[in-house]
Formats: C-alpha cells, sequence, structure tokens
C-alpha cells in the first residue's frame, strides 16, 4: 500500500513536473515567436519608411531634373526665336533684294 501511494505520488509528481515544463516551454516559446514576429515587424515598416523616402527622393530627383531640362528648352527655344525675330526682317530684305 506504501509503495503504491509512494508510486502514485511520484507518478503525479513526475507528471505535473513535465506539464509544467511543457507549459513553461510553449509560453517562452510563444513570447519568442511573439517578440521575433514584433521585431520583424518594425524591421520592414522601417524598410518601407525607407523606400518610400527614397521612392519620394528619386521622384522628387527625376522631377527637378525634367524641370530643368524643361526650363533650359524653354530658354533655347526662347533664345532661338529671339535671334529669329532680330535677324528674320534683314534676311528678307537681302532676298527681295537679290530676287530684283
Amino acid at each position: 500500500m506504501a509503495f503504491s501511494l509512494a508510486w502514485e505520488t511520484n507518478h503525479e509528481a513526475h507528471a505535473l513536473a513535465w506539464y509544467l515544463d511543457c507549459f513553461t516551454g510553449n509560453l517562452a516559446h510563444s513570447t519568442d515567436h511573439a517578440t521575433s514576429t514584433m521585431a520583424h515587424a518594425t524591421s520592414t515598416m522601417a524598410h518601407a519608411t525607407s523606400t518610400s523616402a527614397i521612392g519620394t527622393t528619386l521622384v522628387h530627383d527625376i522631377d527637378l531634373v525634367i524641370g530643368i531640362s524643361t526650363c533650359a528648352s524653354n530658354i533655347l527655344i526662347c533664345a532661338i526665336m529671339s535671334l529669329l525675330v532680330s535677324y528674320l526682317p534683314y534676311y528678307l530684305i537681302i532676298l527681295l533684294n537679290k530676287m530684283k
């Protein structure tokens, strides 16, 4: 009877220890997994923010280059038109004189 009781108590203690160990292990694993997931999410968010910033800078740079190119083109067109308008009457007079 005493041996049987000791065996049962021992068995129960082992079972309880095993359950506690299993629960602690699961809890630690879940906490670790949650922390890892949270860290990964934060990292992904930071990366997305960084990518967004790079994209915005790139768009801004491209926009700036297009703006400068357009401005330069407009200045060039204005200069050519100005030269044409300035010298056109002169060339027309020469052309009319040669046609006489």
